[in-house]
């Protein structure tokens, strides 16, 4: 089962260091953790959904609901960076390896293809962080249960939080983030007939 991850500035680390390694992992990434998309929507994302946006729209795979997720104004500056200069019909997150390649209209270059990245790749990347970084139990989910995560740690208020990750009460929000796990080993190491 994915894990969140807990400690802030270890998603500091990770993010600082894919700023410098792979624009595009970067991104991937930095969406993921401030947005609480599914990797599944994630990888959906076009240009067009964020280009000059400060409100992302997304139809839910999951559920098929539209959802509006207001993004922070680091996220939309990056986004901007990253966008600029690419068509907005154009996935978000190119895939690399599948991208079919084509002459241009000149015929004389070939250009990108636009095919999103797998959510294979995405697993793939979380994998690599997992080794990298001596994390466990890092799967897509992390990316979704490290914001849910880090949004409690912040506010502290379960029921916009449940609202933000579309649950159906404030004890399955609870599980989701691990919290019924840290408050049950809290108590555990607490408990003492003394």
């Amino acid at each position: 089962m994915a894990s969140p991850i807990r400690n802030p500035n270890k998603v500091k680390q990770i993010l600082s260091v894919y700023r410098k390694r792979n624009k595009r992992d970067y991104m991937i990434l930095f969406v993921g953790f401030y947005t609480a998309l599914r990797v599944a929507d994630l990888v959906e994302l076009k240009v067009k959904d964020v280009k000059g946006k400060r409100i992302l729209k997304v139809k839910e795979k999951k559920t098929g609901k539209y959802r509006e997720y207001e993004m922070p104004p680091s996220l939309v500056q990056a986004l901007e960076k990253y966008c600029k200069g690419r068509d907005g019909e154009e996935y978000l997150f190119l895939s690399r390896q599948y991208a079919p390649k084509r002459l241009n209209k000149e015929g004389d270059y070939f250009e990108k293809g636009n095919t999103p990245v797998s959510r294979q790749r995405v697993w793939q990347l979380m994998k690599e962080i997992e080794k990298e970084f001596g994390l466990e139990d890092i799967s897509c989910h992390t990316l979704r249960k490290t914001f849910g995560y880090q949004h409690y740690r912040m506010f502290k208020n379960l029921a916009t939080l449940m609202k933000i990750l579309n649950h159906r009460s404030i004890e399955e929000t609870k599980i989701y983030i691990g919290l019924v796990d840290e408050e049950v080993n809290h108590e555990l190491r607490h408990f003492d007939y003394a």
